[in-house]
């Protein structure tokens, strides 16, 4: 039961640095984006990323 327990957090550390990764990674897009459009469609993944870290941290 122990290493059920190691895993699942293991798995959970894994999933938060991929989150934040990918948050990280969109952010450091939205900084170096000119054009409107595009900065629109990253905002809009970036608060999938968000939405998706409060998801799982419920």
């Amino acid at each position: 039961m122990a290493k059920d327990n190691d895993k699942d957090a293991e798995v959970a550390r894994s999933t938060d640095a991929y989150l934040d990764r990918k948050t990280a990674e969109l952010l450091s897009e939205i900084k170096q984006e000119p054009i409107p459009d595009r900065l629109l469609e990253l905002a809009l993944k970036l608060q999938q990323s968000l939405k998706e870290r409060e998801d799982k941290a419920s």
